[in-house]
């Protein structure tokens, strides 16, 4: 009872077993070969998709180095101005301060060759120690009314026109935008 296709089968396969195993190895082999084709293809797209992001990869170090130079370069540019500016206004304030202090001491010199003493601001007499422009009177006021003399007085001032010159340096360099 034994199907006839089964029968013949087994009734050959012993006498010709080297064919069937020839027949079996080659349908692998193609299996194989039809499977090898499809991971190459596949090996293939993935090193294009590996060649495609290293030249991604390259453009976006490009674009850093470039970025990253151009920035320096401003910052650069920035420091140099920043400190132009901050120079420049030390050149003002120092030539401002030398003048005062020069026109502060030919006032001194001149009222003491005059031998005009110093008048108390207070008393209603016209001559005063000489004052510092635009500083508030309380300075040389209480240089003159504690009857300091020309000298010292001078020193006072002189203190004053300092303070003055280095308040205005300093403010005027916070106002330098860094």
């Amino acid at each position: 009872m034994i199907p006839t296709f089964l029968g013949t089968a087994v009734a050959v396969i012993p006498r010709y077993w080297k064919f069937a195993l020839i027949a079996v190895l080659l349908a692998s082999i193609g299996i194989l070969k039809f499977s090898l084709a499809g991971e190459q293809r596949h090996a293939a797209k993935l090193q294009q998709q590996l060649s495609e992001s290293i030249a991604i990869c390259d453009r976006f170090r490009a674009d850093v180095a470039a970025k990253v130079a151009l920035a320096k370069a401003h910052d650069e540019a920035n420091a140099r101005r920043v400190e132009r500016d901050q120079t420049l206004i030390s050149q003002e304030t120092v030539s401002a301060y030398q003048k005062e202090i020069a026109d502060l001491r030919g006032r001194a010199a001149q009222r003491m060759r005059s031998g005009t003493p110093p008048t108390n601001p207070g008393s209603g007499s016209i001559q005063t120690m000489p004052e510092v422009p635009n500083t508030t009177s309380g300075t040389h006021g209480a240089a003159s009314e504690d009857g300091l003399p020309d000298a010292d007085g001078l020193i006072a001032s002189e203190i004053a026109v300092r303070l003055k010159a280095l308040q205005g340096w300093v403010s005027e360099q916070e106002q330098v935008h860094r």
